[in-house]
Order: C-alpha cells, then sequence, then structure tokens
C-alpha cells in the first residue's frame, strides 16, 4: 500500500510540472480524497487553461481553491466522477469558465453557484441524483447552450418544462 500511495504521490508531483508547460492539469485518475495542498504551491505562479480532477474520490473542493491565482483562468473544468455534493462560493472567482462537467457525482441539488458564472456555455450534470431542475437554476449564466441531465431521476413536472424551454438546450 505504501508503494502505490507513494506512487499516487509522485502521478501528481509530475502531472502539477506538466502543466507549468502546457497550462493543462490533469490529476485524473489519481486516488485523491482532496486536493493536496502542495498543488496549490506548486502552481501557484501559473494561469491554468483547463483543470481535470475526474475519476478521483473527492467529497469537498477546498474554499481556497476559487481564490487560487492559477485556478481564476480556467475555461474548461472536469470535476466528474467524484463524491460531489457541493460546490465552494468562491468558485465563483472562474469568471473565464465555459465547460463545467460534475456529472457522475452526488448533486441532489443544482449548485446555487451555478447562477454566477457568467461565461458558462456548457454544464454537465448527468448521472447526479437530480429530481428538480428550475429554469431559474440557470437565470445567471446569460451564454448557457447546454445543460446535460441524462440520467437523473427526474420528475416528470420538471422534464417538461425544461423540454419547452426557449435558449438553453436541455439533454435530458
Amino acid at each position: 500500500i505504501t508503494i502505490k500511495m507513494g506512487d499516487d504521490v509522485a502521478r501528481v508531483a509530475e502531472r502539477c510540472e506538466q502543466a507549468k508547460q502546457t497550462a493543462i492539469l490533469d490529476l485524473s485518475d489519481c486516488r485523491m480524497t482532496a486536493i493536496p495542498q502542495a498543488v496549490f504551491f506548486i502552481l501557484k505562479e501559473i494561469e491554468l487553461r483547463e483543470v481535470n480532477l475526474s475519476k478521483n474520490d473527492i467529497k469537498k473542493l477546498p474554499p481556497k481553491l476559487g481564490f487560487s491565482i492559477a485556478f481564476r483562468t480556467i475555461t474548461k473544468m472536469n470535476l466528474s466522477q467524484n463524491k460531489l455534493a457541493s460546490l465552494p462560493d468562491s468558485i465563483v472567482q472562474f469568471s473565464d469558465l465555459t465547460e463545467l462537467d460534475l456529472s457522475k457525482n452526488d448533486f441532489v441539488t443544482v449548485p446555487e453557484v451555478m447562477r454566477s458564472f457568467q461565461k458558462l456555455e456548457v454544464l454537465n450534470l448527468s448521472f447526479n441524483k437530480l429530481t428538480h431542475v428550475e429554469i431559474e437554476d440557470f437565470r445567471g449564466a446569460p451564454y448557457l447552450k447546454e445543460v446535460i441531465l441524462e440520467g437523473n431521476p427526474l420528475e416528470e413536472a420538471y422534464i417538461g418544462l425544461l423540454q419547452s424551454s426557449v435558449g438553453i438546450q436541455f439533454k435530458l
């Protein structure tokens, strides 16, 4: 077990070093339960464009995530296949975010912070635990074109309302 944990730490460090060159941080499938503090330290001078934290066991994002200079410039973020049920309010600092993948997590409601993403175009909330979703959940995102909701136990009344909406394409 110690060797495997050491391998995971080395993988995270190596991928952080790669991100310094590419501005793309890929920490997918690293068996993380949280984002290591070292990531913020290593990347403190870097402006990232994309972040992939998918296929981990992350239950909660740290509040400082939104205040990290490295993360503020991202346009694409993949948080799929974790154990997230909420997002920190500080994530609104990601003012350039255009694509957000929250699929295959534990969300039971659309995160309130979704109303604050001014440039968000694509939101994937598929295969969560959402039973109701309203158009109002997305009113603050003027450029939102596509919301993917398939695989959620949505109530029939909400499905009808979403299908008849204008402006945003809902994939149910």
